[in-house]
């Protein structure tokens, strides 16, 4: 028992050996990621998607103005727009998901918050128009 034991302790100081003389030192060149092998195991972006979402919020918002109860369509969607962007931007920037739809991404959160400040617009503008009707 004790021979294969010891076997077994030399043929792992063996390959421990072997093993550690395969480390880089700190004179060797730093290690290349190429670009496509990161995409490939990078998550595919959500641009279009998050980009469509965006597009559609802004006439929603707008016309909210006009007919308020848009305004129930065009809050969630910019909010989900907003949010799910803005994790994405973060995501796309550590390299965890496929940074070409970061332009995309980038535009749809744009349209979310100008879809709030039109909202917010509107609120206000009914907020004194029901505060006038009421006077």
């Amino acid at each position: 028992m004790s021979d294969n034991y010891t076997a077994i302790q030399a043929e792992m100081s063996a390959d421990a050996s072997e093993s550690v003389a395969e480390w880089p030192t700190d004179d060797s060149p730093p290690l290349r990621i190429e670009p496509a092998r990161l995409l490939r195991r990078c998550v595919p972006h959500r641009g279009r998607v998050l980009r469509f979402m965006g597009a559609a919020a802004v006439p929603l918002a707008g016309l909210s103005i006009v007919f308020f109860p848009l305004a129930f369509l065009a809050l969630p969607l910019a909010a989900i727009t907003w949010c799910v962007g803005r994790i994405d931007l973060v995501r796309m920037r550590a390299g965890f998901m496929d940074p070409n739809g970061e332009r995309l991404t980038y535009e749809a959160v744009n349209d979310a918050f100008g879809s709030f400040v039109l909202l917010a617009g509107g609120a206000v503008m009914w907020g004194a128009i029901i505060f006038w009707m009421g006077s």
